[in-house]
């Protein structure tokens, strides 16, 4: 009788603890799927930036004011 007590018990910690497992899994994937979404952008700019490490500053500040649509002035 308490055998089975036991196996009840172990049984149904373990059916709980993967539903609980699963439940957090579950927004866990839904979560950094949308984080990832939401980076996108901006990796895709800090990629665009990796690629001008060999411009000087004094062009990045060019290139950045034509994407920008501004007209840079010097005084």
């Amino acid at each position: 009788m308490i055998l089975w007590f036991f196996l009840g018990l172990a049984t149904g910690l373990w059916v709980a603890a993967n539903a609980w497992i699963w439940r957090y899994a579950v927004g866990y994937k839904a979560g950094v799927k949308y984080c990832m979404e939401q980076l996108e952008p901006v990796r895709i700019e800090i990629a665009t930036l990796a690629g001008l490490h060999h411009v000087s500053e004094d062009m990045r500040s060019r290139i950045q004011a034509a994407q920008e649509g501004h007209e840079e002035t010097r005084h």
